[in-house]
């Protein structure tokens, strides 16, 4: 049982996440774009800083959706990211998040010639890692229309769990207690669960309570049975 968390932009607000994962001993990637004409990013020194305890990923030199684009620019945007955030934080980095969960086949292939051994996905209620260049989290922390709540449950590579969530109508509560009752699932049977989000989006929907509540709830019951905290990264070992 592993319970991993990542979150996505490097916006500024990442330094106040960090700090709360850090009070509630998650370990977590965070993957962070050099520039984002959409939002501020936070700067060297927060990068730096962050990755004494937390994994930096990659998320394009320009947080662009990589299927839109020419394959130069897809080979630039992959590569130059990598390398400018391994220059900061003076370690390779492994894990790579394609930017609004846009990718294809060309997509994956660029990703794995540019040196990433694990690209996340925005697929949710998911428990497995199968594919390491398609991988699949399993809640993110922000409540969704009934459409893609729907689409959730079609996409779900773990059956049993979208099933129960349908069974008992939990698919329709708030994203905490889809979230709690994931994670119920994952401990009691096995495989990796996996909260993504982005800071922003927590404080703009004044989320950090519910937040709060569930980082609570996944420290107090994953170390109660025996779950392993672990980085996206660190996946790439198992």
């Amino acid at each position: 049982m592993l319970i991993t968390t990542s979150w996505d932009d490097g916006d500024p607000l990442d330094l106040k996440l960090c700090s709360l994962l850090k009070d509630y001993g998650m370990r977590a990637t965070m993957y962070i774009p050099i520039v984002n004409p959409e939002n501020k990013v936070i700067s060297i020194d927060a990068i730096r800083a962050i990755a004494k305890d937390f994994e930096i990923g990659g998320y394009t030199y320009n947080h662009t959706w990589l299927t839109q684009v020419d394959e130069n620019r897809m080979i630039y945007e992959l590569t130059e990211s990598k390398n400018v955030l391994e220059s900061i934080v003076q370690k390779e980095v492994v894990s790579f998040c394609y930017p609004r969960g846009f990718y294809n086949k060309k997509v994956t292939e660029k990703v794995k010639e540019s040196g990433y051994k694990l690209a996340r996905t925005v697929k949710s209620l998911c428990t497995m890692l199968s594919r390491p260049l398609e991988y699949h989290p399993t809640i993110h922390a922000f409540d969704h229309n009934l459409i893609a709540r729907s689409k959730h449950m079609i996409t779900a590579n773990d059956r049993s769990l979208a099933t129960k969530l349908l069974l008992y109508r939990n698919i329709f509560k708030r994203w905490d207690m889809i979230a709690k009752k994931s994670l119920d699932h994952v401990l009691e049977n096995g495989g990796i669960w996996h909260l993504w989000g982005h800071s922003w989006e927590i404080d703009r929907y004044d989320n950090w309570p519910l937040l709060r509540d569930v980082l609570e709830y996944a420290k107090v019951n994953g170390r109660k049975y025996g779950a392993e905290f672990v980085t996206n990264g660190m996946l790439v070992g198992y």
